[in-house]
């Protein structure tokens, strides 16, 4: 079993469709890597829920994987396991710091008690609260709940009491301090060490 986490960056804020093909070209390059045979047109699919996957194709293994995109970048998860073995969901979430964010009444509204009181203790600050708020969303994504779950339910602040019992590792942006990513993984499943950086030729 293998797991990736990627992320690209483009010389500007990209639009949501513009950023959604450029994950699905990462995705494509991430899997061309592994030396799997890729089709021209990955076929994304969604669930119930929207969240995507790839049908099962006797030319790939199992393959999971979940992507994110904030300003200028975009990021894949991947998870790829033997056709013996049970694939695990993945999810990540990246965010980008913004003008006029207001943590503190975001706060009150998604998120559980315990992390409220978490950010008032570091006076709401952005930044903690952007690594709280995409490990909430990298575990419903991981899940399949997406924003549809009950955000104030999730309590990231003690992981292994969530269903499933998950652990999250944050990344470093190269030299971007305001961007946050979280990859959120079941505890069975070790993350990757580093993250794979590239920038869009």
């Amino acid at each position: 079993m293998k797991t990736t986490v990627a992320v690209r960056e483009f010389e500007c804020p990209l639009a949501p469709r513009i950023a959604s093909e450029a994950a699905r070209c990462l995705l494509s390059d991430l899997l061309t890597q592994e030396g799997l045979s890729v089709p021209p047109a990955l076929p994304i699919r969604r669930d119930a829920n929207g969240r995507p996957f790839l049908p099962a194709s006797p030319d790939l293994p199992a393959i999971d994987f979940n992507i994110s995109h904030a300003g200028r970048y975009v990021a894949v998860a991947l998870c790829i396991a033997e056709r013996t073995e049970e694939i695990p969901r993945v999810g990540i979430d990246l965010e980008c710091a913004r003008p006029r964010l207001r943590p503190e009444r975001l706060a009150h509204r998604f998120f559980h008690p315990a992390e409220i009181r978490h950010l008032e203790n570091c006076a709401f600050s952005e930044a903690e609260f952007l690594a709280l708020w995409t490990k909430k969303e990298a575990f419903l994504k991981l899940t399949g709940a997406g924003l549809a779950g009950n955000l104030q339910e999730v309590n990231t602040l003690d992981p292994l009491g969530l269903s499933p019992a998950v652990s999250f590792t944050a990344y470093q942006i190269e030299d971007d301090p305001s961007a946050h990513l979280t990859l959120c993984l079941p505890t069975c499943v070790p993350p990757p060490a580093a993250l794979r950086f590239s920038k869009s030729r």
